[in-house]
């Protein structure tokens, strides 16, 4: 009994529920000044971003009116030239210019407006055809050139068309026609046979052509006179 009670004892003054030491403290960080030190810190760093964020704002607001400004100054200086051709093109071809075409030909040959409106790179609202200015001299020529059922076969107008291109109206207006095919139509002769026999008559249409077979043309050969291409076929 005597050696368990001191046992005890020695174990109560040594074990972990000495209560006669000191316990460990865990230090507070308020009382470490270096924590202290790096908050105050980073609050002046905080604020000092905010301050420049503010800075940054007004300034993108002041660079956002300027912009405007400017897009507002281009888009005045923009139209003159714009209403200037325009002057022009009344005083040119009239005032009247377009009244009575067709909607083939106003496709054709008037300026189609941009879809995002006026382009800073073309200095303009709207896009130019490829037709020349000689094409707007010859209104009835064009009216009957564009004459013609959209999706069928073009009229054979080949004569009239190279009239118009003479006259300086060149390119044509484009036309949403397919040409004739010919009645009966038969594939070449492959090569290179194809180099010394005369094709078929009926590989080609010959209604707008003076000859309408190629015996024709060979037959040119011995005419007098001159001839495109004249002894292209004598074979």
């Amino acid at each position: 009994m005597l050696v368990f009670v001191m046992l005890t004892t020695i174990y109560i003054l040594t074990g972990p529920f000495n209560l006669l030491g000191h316990t460990n403290q865990i230090p507070s960080p308020y009382q470490d000044t270096s924590l202290l030190n790096g908050l105050k810190s980073t609050k002046a760093q905080l604020f000092a971003s905010q301050a420049l964020i503010a800075e940054l704002h007004q300034k993108i607001n002041s660079t956002n009116l300027l912009v405007q400004a400017l897009l507002i100054e281009l888009t005045r200086e923009h139209k003159l030239p714009v209403e200037k051709v325009s002057e022009q093109i009344n005083v040119k071809f009239g005032a009247d210019f377009g009244i009575g075409m067709s909607d083939e030909l106003k496709l054709a040959i008037l300026p189609p407006k941009l879809p995002l409106g006026h382009s800073p790179t073309m200095g303009s609202d709207e896009i130019q055809p490829p037709v020349r200015a000689g094409c707007f001299r010859f209104q009835e020529e064009l009216a009957q050139l564009m004459a013609y059922d959209i999706g069928g076969e073009c009229p054979l107008d080949d004569i009239f068309a190279q009239k118009l291109m003479l006259n300086g109206c060149e390119p044509l207006p484009k036309r949403r026609c397919h040409p004739k095919s010919p009645v009966g139509y038969v594939e070449p002769t492959p090569l290179p046979d194809c180099l010394w026999r005369i094709p078929p008559d009926n590989s080609l249409v010959w209604d707008p052509y003076t000859c309408k077979n190629y015996q024709c043309l060979v037959d040119r050969s011995k005419v007098r006179g001159y001839f495109d291409c004249k002894g292209c076929f004598d074979l």
